[in-house]
């Protein structure tokens, strides 16, 4: 069963995984259903790892790029690989080894690094596992080993992970978590949609389609009560400057949010501004500075984004620890 853990990437995949299953819920998805995500996974794996740069279908090879480094559908020597990238994926979503053969061979059990259950042997490291650090580097994760260990179902969530991703403008990947399992489902749908697109029409860019921050102030608009707290990750899992840049939206900011989206012309709006209304929802600081430069009719339509006086919500590290 996948059950949903603290860490944004494993809740984002756990939904889409469970989206990708026809399944109302991650918890449903056990079994059969995981195999499936995995031949499906896979597959696209295969696919995208087989192209040149520019072909039909290149921005799904950019997106896994931009998480899972030096892995095999990525890797520059995939080409020289004579296994097929499909079935070297499948090896690292296969079951978990039985734990009293593992113990046999001299090896270690863990309780999952993400959802606690029992018996994970397998540890992933920085080319599998978004924003970890090296395997090698096993100072730095000393209780293991090297590698973090993960069970089954959430090295599938993991690897669907890019299916509930959406793309910003700055080509950075954008993962939203939240506490409301309702709202985590509608965005992860929103988000899911257009990777469908993507993979079905052979997008060679993301900027094919629309931008992650307009995706989810429609879902926010769309769904308008409480939504709880939304995290609103934007990342890339890149070798030399690996990023994580975290918005929170208090329940409050998406029902500025969604109203503004009624009143309001985005595409205007955002001109006007000079940064996303989410953005400017959640960090005062940078509202304040986006009223002293908006046009003048702008300034009392963006003035309601910013609420009760709140301390800055904006961070910045290149790690998930």
């Amino acid at each position: 069963m996948l059950l949903l853990s603290h860490h944004p990437f494993q809740r984002s995949g756990a939904w889409a995984a469970a989206l990708l299953a026809g399944l109302p819920h991650p918890g449903l998805l056990s079994g059969d259903g995981l195999d499936r995500v995995a031949a499906r996974i896979a597959e696209d794996c295969e696919r995208a790892g087989r192209l040149s740069k520019g072909e039909p279908g290149w921005a799904w090879l950019v997106r896994l790029a931009g998480m899972y480094p030096q892995s095999p559908p990525v890797h520059p020597s995939r080409a020289r690989n004579p296994r097929p990238i499909g079935a070297r994926v499948l090896d690292f979503l296969g079951p978990d080894p039985d734990p009293g053969h593992v113990a046999e061979q001299g090896g270690r059990v863990w309780p999952c690094w993400m959802c606690y259950s029992p018996n994970a042997s397998i540890r992933w490291g920085k080319d599998k596992l978004p924003l970890a650090d090296s395997a090698q580097h096993i100072n730095n994760c000393a209780v293991y080993g090297g590698g973090y260990p993960l069970c089954r179902p959430c090295r599938i969530a993991l690897w669907a992970l890019p299916y509930g991703t959406a793309t910003s403008g700055s080509a950075l990947n954008v993962t939203v978590a939240c506490r409301d399992e309702s709202s985590e489902r509608a965005v992860t749908a929103a988000f899911l949609a257009v990777s469908e697109r993507a993979l079905a029409e052979g997008w060679t860019s993301w900027r094919q389609g629309p931008a992650a921050e307009d995706l989810l102030w429609q879902v926010i608009a769309d769904r308008g009560a409480d939504q709880g707290q939304l995290d609103v990750l934007r990342w890339s899992n890149d070798n030399r400057d690996p990023r994580l840049d975290v918005r929170l939206l208090s329940p409050a900011a998406s029902r500025r949010l969604a109203e503004l989206h009624r009143t309001a012309d985005p595409a205007e709006l955002r001109r006007a501004a000079g940064h996303h209304p989410l953005d400017l929802a959640a960090d005062p600081d940078l509202l304040t500075r986006a009223l002293a430069t908006a046009p003048r009719w702008a300034v009392p339509v963006l003035r309601p984004l910013g609420g009760a006086p709140q301390p800055n919500t904006t961070a910045r590290t290149a790690a998930t620890r």
